[in-house]
């Protein structure tokens, strides 16, 4: 669940974020957490990858103009965003859901595999 909330363009508040879904779907919130602090350093990767994978999707679809106005780091932030536009939104979200259910369905294997085991 952490590493899926990397994906998504929503920087500062993806680790409170990731805690209180955690929380919610009865998942460990402290793993969640530490996933997504630890892929802090991969989100460059993950925003060029959501931007090639919306492209290739919904081809290359302009955004809007950006502007930079110097108002704040979360305004240059937006700037740059819709600057890429819906490309890079949709991406994000197909690559967040792919990743999350990709790692949830390798760790139940990995679950099963590691119960088998020990019960055999």
């Amino acid at each position: 669940m952490g590493l899926a909330f990397d994906f998504l363009p929503i920087p500062v508040i993806s680790i409170p974020l990731s805690y209180l879904v955690a929380r919610l779907t009865r998942c460990n919130p402290v793993a969640a957490v530490t996933t997504v602090i630890f892929f802090k350093l991969a989100v460059p990767v993950f925003y060029t990858l959501n931007l090639l994978t919306g492209s290739f999707f919904f081809g290359d679809m302009p955004g809007r103009d950006a502007v930079d106005t110097g108002v704040s780091i979360l305004d240059r932030f937006l700037d740059i965003l819709f600057e890429h536009g819906y490309p890079f939104l949709a991406g994000s979200l197909i690559n967040a859901v792919v990743v999350w259910l990709a790692v949830y369905f390798l760790l139940i294997f990995l679950l099963e595999r590691r119960r088998r085991k020990r019960g055999g």
